[in-house]
């Protein structure tokens, strides 16, 4: 009866299907911008805002990570964006959403392109297990990114500065896509792939850091 009541503990902490689809980690399986084909991505953020979203863009080969964006939300906003091949090639366009920064360093809000480098990805999408406080929610876009220049707090001392604990018991996020392909009429939408359970902590970490991701996992 103990092994028993202890194997269940384990499975208990375990790497779990968020079956309302809410979880700590979503999934999206298939992002492209091939064959006439464009991808909206969306993410449900808290009403409250201050939330931080690690968004990571894998090689649909391998696995590998391409590129990778980190998501700052206000009060009232969710985040929205559109996967489509353009005159100059893949661009993801920021539909909604307060604040996005590249591993390169670029970023904006609604209206903002980024280039990609391929037209085929899967997605990751890691809610950090801390917000933003009350004064740093309210920054503007450039300010935050300033926060991990050369000189900025985040870069140079530490990643949760300005950073709190969430007050809402809340810790998941919901997501969605939808295929449009306009000349064939064609169209899908799918819920993102919710994991729950997946690391006790999710980090704060910059744009372009490898963490957090999946081989974090806890247990993997």
């Amino acid at each position: 009866m103990l092994f028993v009541l202890l194997l269940s503990m384990e499975q208990a902490n375990a790497v779990s299907l968020g079956k309302n689809g809410r979880g700590q980690v979503l999934l999206f399986p298939f992002v492209t911008a091939q064959n006439g084909w464009d991808t909206y991505l969306g993410l449900n953020l808290s009403l409250f805002g201050g939330q931080i979203v690690k968004l990571r863009f894998l090689d649909a080969r391998d696995g590998e990570s391409v590129q990778s964006f980190n998501i700052y939300s206000q009060q009232g906003f969710n985040w929205r964006a559109a996967v489509f091949e353009s005159q100059d090639g893949p661009l993801l366009r920021i539909g909604e959403g307060n604040c996005t920064i590249s591993d390169r360093g670029t970023f904006g809000g609604a209206g903002t392109d980024f280039a990609l480098d391929a037209s085929l990805f899967l997605v990751e999408a890691h809610l950090v297990s801390m917000t933003l406080d009350n004064d740093v929610r309210q920054s503007t876009c450039e300010e935050l990114a300033a926060r991990w220049g050369a000189q900025g707090e985040w870069g140079m001392d530490d990643p949760n500065i300005g950073l709190e604990q969430r007050e809402e018991p809340e810790t998941t996020i919901v997501g969605y896509f939808d295929l449009v392909n306009v000349v064939s009429g064609l169209s899908g939408s799918q819920p993102a792939t919710a994991l729950r359970d997946v690391m006790d902590n999710v980090p704060h970490t910059s744009p372009s850091s490898e963490q957090p991701n999946l081989s974090m996992a806890d247990p993997v």
